[in-house]
């Protein structure tokens, strides 16, 4: 009876570590914005980091939403470093590991002032 309990605790503390997010975000990473890479050909590139977290925990998968937010926020934490404002994905997401884009678009073009027209949809910008 002991084993089995032992072995259902087990089983569970690896359930909720395998939906855990592990990244802490520097001061300043929520600031970071995470654009299509589409979206930042205007903006002064910094250059590129590659960013890997664990996708397996215990012999289970991650939660594919958990490993993407880890990524992000790891590139967000090295932007910071780099002085950027911005982030792009430019690779999708491999065994954990995934390759973002550095960018500086403060001050590239000023969406505020402008109307833009994306997939059928305006977007204005908002100059509160």
């Amino acid at each position: 009876m002991t084993t089995r309990l032992a072995i259902i605790v087990l089983l569970t503390g690896s359930l909720a570590l395998s939906a855990c997010t592990w990244v802490r975000m520097e001061p300043g990473a929520d600031d970071i914005l995470l654009l299509p890479e589409r979206r930042v050909q205007d903006c002064e590139r910094l250059g590129t980091v590659e960013v890997s977290v664990l996708a397996r925990v215990a012999g289970l998968d991650r939660h594919e939403e958990e490993i993407e937010k880890d990524l992000a926020n790891l590139a967000r934490n090295h932007a910071v470093e780099r002085g950027g404002d911005t982030i792009a994905a430019l690779s999708t997401i491999e065994d954990g590991k995934q390759r973002f884009g550095v960018y500086r678009c403060e001050g590239a073009e000023d969406e505020s002032e402008a109307d833009e027209e994306e997939e059928g949809v305006t977007v204005r910008g908002y100059n509160g």
